[in-house]
């Protein structure tokens, strides 16, 4: 096939991994206009790599095609190999878009059928441990009564998956090993890298969804390593840019310190509020609102059509504290969703760059919102999270002691005032009691005089008359 005609629409070098790894791929477009995906390793140790991408479409398709999976077709191009270049929308964008519109119950359905294709892919044996697994993903422990899989496509993430109307294709299949993976690692990145990756996807019950897949938390931390250790295995001794700072500038001004420093000054400047209709949340539908040292205490207007309300509090991870979230209608507003962590509903540990709070649906006729918060930005690193997490949880516990302490004065309260009730009423009924003998006393002594004798004489005649 001529490709010399061809003009370069984007580029990517993955020049961090190891050299046998390291690829450069193209989108080519000729001048019939048809465009392709090309992939060339970009040094002699990578041949094989690039190559092996044709032995990797011949295995898969024909088990994709088994659960309705299809293949992005290969083909080679000297020491390049060349995959189609497909339009339309990937399932992850296509997930995110039902989330928008508030669609989550099928985009879990949509997320659920595909990993079933996963769950059923043919071939599958009891895990065996080789060599070559122990080289990529490391001596992995509790495998052996997993099932598994020989032609094993690890990276069949949501991003990778393009949707046609009814068809699914796979547009990389790079990362494929043809020794035993557990069936469940590969669902268990499907689900990781879509609903761990951003805060959107938070409304998706995690833990549910991992258990309804069969993976318990014990397996996740063994994947979690897995995947630690192929990461590695990419890289081995290479160091990637980005990690070679530290090694090669010793001595120099920590400038990443002010910059620090700004960023947290601007995240707790502003907080932005969005407000979805039927087209869901979007940037359009929002207003900035100033911080003033990290706090908001006022009331903001609801544009008309406004169907739920998204808060994001600040930009940064650390902790917001929720004074007051408050309808003008008397309804209180209720954090429904989050990315925070939270003990009480109140005070919530930000531990996403950008948190956001999500309060349901607007009761009917309200027009305004009042809020009261505050906010304090830190720095992203495990000792200062750590340090706000324990002052949540200090502050979570000392609230509830405090409501401990309120309701046990409440509860002897009530219990004294029904003793004094009760001890009134004793004496009422004493008294009462009292009262009635002292008159029945009366009646009695009435009853011995001559005059009440000769009224029930004479009324006894006259009834009988």
């Amino acid at each position: 096939m001529n490709h010399t005609t061809e003009e370069i629409l984007y580029i990517k070098y993955a020049n961090e991994r190891n050299r046998e790894f390291a690829v450069r791929t193209e989108i080519l477009e000729n001048i019939d206009g048809k465009r392709s995906v090309k992939k060339t390793p970009l040094y002699p140790e990578g041949k094989a790599h690039v190559a092996g991408l044709m032995e990797k479409y011949r295995r898969l398709e024909p088990d994709y095609e088994k659960v309705g999976l299809f293949c992005n077709r290969a083909e080679a191009d000297g020491e390049s190999v060349r995959l189609e270049y497909l339009m339309g929308e990937s399932m992850e964008e296509y997930l995110d878009a039902l989330l928008n519109r508030k669609k989550k119950e099928e985009a879990e359905k949509l997320l659920k059928q595909y990993i079933e294709k996963i769950q059923a892919l043919p071939g599958q044996e009891s895990f065996c441990m080789t060599e070559d697994f122990k080289e990529v993903f490391g001596d992995a422990k509790g495998l052996e009564t997993m099932a598994s899989v020989s032609n094993a496509n690890i990276d069949m993430v949501c991003q990778n998956v393009m949707m046609d109307e009814n068809r699914w294709t796979m547009i990389d299949y790079e990362w494929t090993f043809f020794f035993p993976v557990p069936t469940a690692f590969l669902v268990y990145r499907v689900l990781h890298y879509y609903l761990e990756t951003h805060g959107k996807r938070s409304v998706f019950n995690k833990e549910a969804m991992y258990t309804w897949a069969g993976i318990t938390k014990e397996e996740r931390e063994v994947f979690h390593e897995m995947e630690q250790h192929f990461q590695r295995h990419l890289t081995s001794e290479h160091v990637p840019m980005r990690e070679m700072y530290g090694a090669i500038s010793p001595g120099t001004y920590p400038v990443h310190h002010l910059v620090t420093k700004e960023q947290i000054r601007r995240g707790q400047e502003r907080m932005q509020v969005f407000f979805s209709d039927e087209k869901g949340f979007r940037e359009e539908r929002s207003v900035y609102y100033r911080l003033e040292n990290g706090e908001f205490h006022g009331t903001i207007e609801i544009p008309e059509h406004t169907d739920e309300i998204r808060l994001d509090p600040c930009d940064g991870m650390g902790l917001c504290q929720i004074e007051e979230l408050s309808f003008d209608t008397g309804t209180m507003g209720e954090i429904v969703v989050s990315d925070g962590i939270t003990g009480d509903g109140e005070a919530y540990l930000m531990n996403a760059p950008d948190p956001q709070f999500y309060l349901g649906k607007v009761p009917k006729g309200a027009k305004k919102l009042t809020i009261h918060l505050r906010v304090v930005v830190t720095e992203a690193d495990s000792v200062k999270i750590n340090e706000f997490a324990g002052k949540l949880l200090a502050n979570g516990e000392e609230r509830l002691k405090k409501q401990k302490e309120k309701q046990q004065q409440k509860e002897a309260r009530l219990k004294q005032e029904a003793e004094e009730n009760f001890s009134r009423q004793a004496e009422e009924i004493a008294r009462l009691q009292m009262e009635l003998a002292r008159k029945t006393e009366k009646i009695e002594q009435m009853e011995q005089t001559k005059v009440w004798k000769l009224y029930r004489k004479y009324r006894t005649i006259r009834e009988r008359n």
